[in-house]
Parts: C-alpha cells; sequence; structure tokens
C-alpha cells in the first residue's frame, strides 16, 4: 500500500513540477525572481552534463535557511529544456516525513513507475533534491547513484552546511562537489534592487584594503584611490536607496 502512494505522489510531482516551482520562482506580480550568480556556475554544469556527460554530476548546495537554496534548485529545474532529458524535483523533507522512506525507496519506486532501472538509462536524467539531509544516508545514497550510471546528475540542497561536510569520506568525496550557497551579498542586492552592476574588481580592491593594511590610514589611503571608480557605482542610486 505504501509503495502504491508514493508511486502515486512521485506521479504528481511529476506532473505538476512545472506549474509548483513557477510559484517558487515568481513574485506576487508573477514576475521571475532574481538570478543570482551562483545560478550561472550551476546552469553551467548542467547543460555540460547535459550536452557533454561531463563532471561534476553530484553537486551538494549547503547553506543557511533562507538563503534562497530552494528558489535556486527551482530556477535550475525550469530553465534546463525537457527535450531528450527526464528531470524530477522532490522535497525529501516532505516525502521522508510522509511515508516515512529512504532516498533509496523513493529511486526503487520511481524505476517502476518509469519501467525502467537506472543502469538502463539512454537519456540523462536529472535529479533535483530539496532538504537532501533528512535522510542520514544520504551520502552513501549518491555514491551509490553516482556508481549506478553515467547518465544521472543530482542537484540537492541542504541547511546543515556542518553536517553535510562531516558525512562525507574520502570515497564520497570523489564523487561529491560542493557549491555553498551564501547570504545575498550587498553587490547581489543592488543588482537586484537597482539592475545595477558591480564594477569588476573594485570589490576585491576594498576587501584588500580593509583587511591587509597596517592601518587606519592606509585603509583610508587604498580606497580614496579608488574614490572615482566608487562614485561611478553609486551614480545613479541615491543615499536613501531609491532610484534617481
Amino acid at each position: 500500500m505504501k509503495n502504491k502512494e508514493l508511486q502515486e505522489y512521485l506521479q504528481t510531482q511529476i506532473a505538476q513540477s512545472q506549474k509548483k516551482l513557477k510559484g517558487l520562482t515568481n513574485d506576487a506580480q508573477q514576475n521571475p525572481l532574481f538570478k543570482r550568480s551562483v545560478f550561472l556556475v550551476l546552469k553551467k554544469y548542467a547543460v555540460d552534463f547535459i550536452k557533454n556527460g561531463s563532471e561534476p554530476r553530484i553537486i551538494v548546495m549547503p547553506g543557511l535557511r533562507g538563503t534562497g537554496k530552494t528558489t535556486l534548485l527551482a530556477q535550475l529545474f525550469l530553465t534546463l529544456p525537457d527535450e531528450n532529458i527526464t528531470k524530477l524535483y522532490l522535497s525529501v523533507e516532505e516525502a521522508i516525513k510522509r511515508f516515512d522512506v529512504s532516498l533509496w525507496d523513493i529511486i526503487e519506486n520511481y524505476e517502476e513507475l518509469t519501467g525502467k532501472h537506472i543502469e538502463e538509462l539512454d537519456a540523462p536524467l536529472l535529479l533535483f533534491f530539496d532538504e537532501i539531509h533528512y535522510d542520514e544516508k544520504w551520502a552513501i545514497f549518491l555514491k551509490t547513484m553516482y556508481d549506478r550510471s553515467k547518465k544521472i546528475m543530482i542537484f540537492c540542497t541542504g541547511s546543515a552546511a556542518l553536517l553535510l561536510r562531516e558525512q562525507v569520506n574520502a570515497d564520497v568525496a570523489r564523487r561529491v562537489y560542493f557549491v555553498d550557497v551564501h547570504p545575498v551579498s550587498f553587490s547581489e542586492y543592488i543588482l537586484f534592487k537597482h539592475n545595477k552592476y558591480p564594477i569588476k574588481g573594485i570589490g576585491q580592491i576594498l576587501k584588500n584594503a580593509i583587511l591587509y593594511s597596517e592601518n587606519a590610514k592606509e585603509v583610508f589611503d587604498k580606497i580614496k584611490h579608488e574614490e572615482s571608480e566608487i562614485k561611478k557605482y553609486w551614480l545613479h542610486i541615491d543615499n536613501l536607496g531609491s532610484r534617481i
């Protein structure tokens, strides 16, 4: 009975993912949400895999709660084409709490549902697992999936960043690639709020000035040297944060 209910759940996820995830990636006015720079990195990995079977094929995205990991995963799912590939998006937290199952149970039922074993895949299968750490054996699961087929790519998020890394031994680490999702940076906020792109290199210059100067005067002198570039950045943004 549990298998039947789980397969019906998976079928619903497959059928309704597009509609469900659009709700996560659009604002109240149905405008697409801002795509962060890390999105472009993840998309490149996905496109390279689809075209060439390139590594990495297992990407873990740890980060604090509220940093936009679920939105990022949903944006990636919706952006990738449906032609010649298969995609499955799943909230691991929801599936495990609802059906009291493991990731292995989910994949076995997915195989039954599709009538094809993972080893028999003839087209790329991209799996998107949100909050994967709800399965305590997620690391060995990812290793197993990696070894079963070169047609599989997995993107997964997890809020327990330190715990995720602690569970990866040397054998798993060779197969898993970590992409940290940090809170939105100041430059990302300005880009989102004002469509103002950062000036290339200025961020690193300011960072070096603040962190590697011997005294306050040296910090001031280094930043003063970049005054014209900094003013150029703020040219169309007023000090109250509204567009001029």
